[in-house]
């Protein structure tokens, strides 16, 4: 469901405001939104802060977003912090293994493209590991 950016509350949040989201910038702008945004039915925010930004800083005017039916400001916590500790990054293994499958693809698609911009994202995220 399309929300408009404005009528959407930033209610007070665990992380910090200051999130950098010229990454997710680049990645919406190419991509477009992957994954809604949460928000409950008042239309605060639950989860997807960074989206929000992103979208924002690209000048969007609505949003997809899905809506929760959460009342009980202890579980709209919960449901913060579970969006943002259950994801997992790809490992360092991971990435070269995707890098070896897309190598023998000769065309060069869109999905290919998406892969090696995920691969570069990771690789600057985690540049230490190089």
């Amino acid at each position: 469901m399309q929300i408009p950016l404005k009528d959407i509350k930033i209610p007070p949040r665990i992380r910090n405001r200051k999130v950098e989201v010229d990454d997710l910038v680049e990645s919406m702008s190419e991509f477009g939104q992957l994954q809604p945004i949460l928000i409950n039915q008042d239309y605060e925010l639950l989860a997807g802060y960074r989206r929000y930004k992103a979208a924002k800083k690209l000048g969007w005017q609505t949003i997809d977003a899905k809506i929760i039916d959460v009342k009980d400001k202890k579980k709209r916590i919960l449901i913060e912090l579970e969006e943002n500790q259950a994801r997992r990054n790809f490992t360092a293994e991971e990435i070269e293994k995707a890098k070896k499958i897309l190598s023998k693809y000769n065309k060069k698609g869109f999905f290919y493209e998406l892969w090696l911009s995920i691969i570069e994202f990771f690789q600057k995220l985690f540049w230490f590991w190089k």
